[in-house]
């Protein structure tokens, strides 16, 4: 008999043992690649677009893109056109800015066939880290313009179909629809937060306290109005006060008044009061100025920007450069780094 030669059982599992020890060390070596070509994604994302809103200034004389369609500077002036939006055709998106069309209001956010702009999912706006929805998504939302009459062909209420992104823009730079280039940053431009991530789907406070109920937020690029919604940080706390619904119901005007101060509350930096909110927001203590890396939509804060990478957020600043700052960063700091115009000394965090 011809004896058959082959691996004896302990030999196989020793092979086996050998492989799983491989690939266990191998593992987080891939993830960290894919963390680091994630976050280089998203830097560059981030550089585009604040680079598009010099591009965006010098084709209009110095003006900031407005932040929302309603109040002052308004493109319509009835709760169409966001910020992103009007960054599309500096960001080589111009096939999709060119999809709506004023005297047709639903090109915007139809969500019928055919779709409208907003409901474009652009690869730009989405960090590939986030998550929430690593490949975009697309929300339905319930809008109701109040308090004043809205001529034809424009619409009081409709029902809208818009993309999401992973950046929001900073509130204190562009409320009002008034900003200017470089005359709204006082403090250089190098020296202000432009943009930051935030996680596509979220959770807003259901009133003005840290401890209210969270409801689902939805961080939507092409989102016109100030509302739970808005692809902004430091521009209201999402709640419900005179009406402003995070259904979608919004009254025209009233832009967010942002920090009635950045002081620190006693001798603690890491406990700043700040009014994130309309006129009538209550003076708020956050415990947190950024999120790093919460666990999805379910523990993220719609009312602050968060990012995916543990080792800290990325923010555009307002020279169209981009950098990290540190999630052990105080929030007099960051907060500081917000104002355009506060005239803060930076402290000795902000370059750590």
């Amino acid at each position: 008999m011809r004896r058959r030669h082959g691996f004896t059982l302990i030999e196989l599992l020793v092979v086996i043992a050998i492989i799983a020890v491989l690939i266990g060390l191998l593992l987080p070596a891939v993830q960290k690649v894919r963390e680091a070509a994630a976050r280089t994604t998203s830097s560059n994302n981030l550089k585009q677009i604040a680079l598009a809103v010099h591009n965006y200034a010098g084709a209009y004389g110095d003006k900031l893109p407005p932040l929302v369609d309603i109040g002052n500077n308004a493109p319509t002036g009835y709760g169409i056109q966001s910020l992103f939006f009007n960054l599309l055709p500096y960001i080589e998106q111009g096939n999709v800015y060119q999809m709506f069309q004023k005297t047709a209001p639903a090109t915007y956010y139809s969500n019928a066939t055919p779709l409208g702009a907003a409901s474009t999912i652009i690869k730009s706006f989405i960090n590939p880290a986030d998550s929430t929805a690593s490949n975009g998504s697309q929300q339905t939302v319930n809008v109701v313009i109040t308090g004043a009459t809205v001529p034809a062909p424009y619409q009081q209420t409709w029902t809208g179909l818009y993309a999401t992104t992973s950046y929001a823009a900073n509130g204190l730079v562009f409320k009002g629809n008034n900003g200017g280039l470089p005359r709204t940053f006082v403090d250089g431009t190098s020296n202000t937060i432009m943009f930051a991530e935030r996680f596509q789907i979220c959770q807003g406070r259901a009133a003005q306290s840290p401890s209210a109920p969270l409801v689902t937020a939805w961080n939507l690029w092409g989102f016109g109005l100030y509302d739970i919604h808005i692809p902004a940080f430091a521009t209201l706390t999402p709640t419900t006060p005179a009406g402003l619904r995070s259904t979608g119901q919004v009254a025209p005007g009233s832009p967010p008044n942002g920090f009635t101060s950045i002081n620190a509350t006693g001798n603690n930096p890491n406990a700043v009061t700040v009014k994130i909110g309309m006129a009538n927001a209550a003076n708020t203590t956050y415990p947190y100025h950024f999120q790093v890396a919460p666990r999805g939509a379910i523990t993220c804060d719609a009312a602050v920007p968060q990012s995916p990478f543990v080792g800290g957020m990325q923010v555009g600043m307002g020279d169209g450069s981009v950098r990290t700052v540190s999630p052990n960063m105080t929030q007099w700091t960051f907060w500081a780094a917000c104002t355009p115009a506060g005239q803060e000394a930076q402290a000795q965090d902000w370059t750590n």
